[in-house]
């Protein structure tokens, strides 16, 4: 979630060459990686975010940190998907990473609360602190996740990993 330019994907990619889907809401980037990946019938790029509900927001632009969260002088009104409706049908999800700039707080919390961290193998969140109570809210969390997966590496407001325990299968 949170394509951008497709820097993380490359590297996946190249490592394992799964299947990929991205979630990119920006016009700009989502042109940007449908371009990029025309010729890779194993990547598929959706035109919308995933959050917590269905809706459509402002997201300020400022590249690689466009968020909800912190104002910038343009901005573009994005399509906001919620993640049960999106990610229900899938049986397994071998690795989801977040890097979605102050929105994961209220994505990670809907995967938890609909039962759909159970379907994710491993787990990459890349935590904002920007956002207000951001420290609260991602101790709060890491408490969840913890029932269902356990930390891999945590270097917090940098990237933090879960994988799930094998009695979640």
């Amino acid at each position: 979630m949170g394509g951008y330019r497709g820097i993380f994907i490359d590297r996946i990619h190249k490592l394992a060459n799964p299947r990929i889907v991205i979630f990119e809401p920006t016009k700009k980037y989502y042109k940007y990686l449908k371009n990029k990946y025309k010729n890779d019938k194993k990547i598929t790029i959706k035109n919308y975010g995933l959050y917590d509900l269905d809706c459509s927001k402002k997201l300020y632009l400022s590249g690689d940190g466009s968020s909800l969260f912190k104002k910038a002088s343009s901005y573009e009104i994005i399509n906001l998907r919620d993640i049960n409706s999106v990610l229900k049908s899938y049986k397994k999800i071998d690795l989801m990473s977040i890097n979605i700039e102050g929105s994961e707080y209220a994505l990670v919390k809907r995967l938890i609360n609909t039962g759909l961290i159970k379907k994710i193998k491993y787990l990459q969140i890349q935590f904002h602190d920007f956002v207000p109570k951001s420290d609260f809210k991602r101790k709060r969390i890491i408490t969840q996740l913890k029932k269902t997966h356990k930390i891999r590496y945590s270097y917090p407001f940098v990237w933090e990993g879960f994988e799930r325990r094998q009695t979640h299968i």
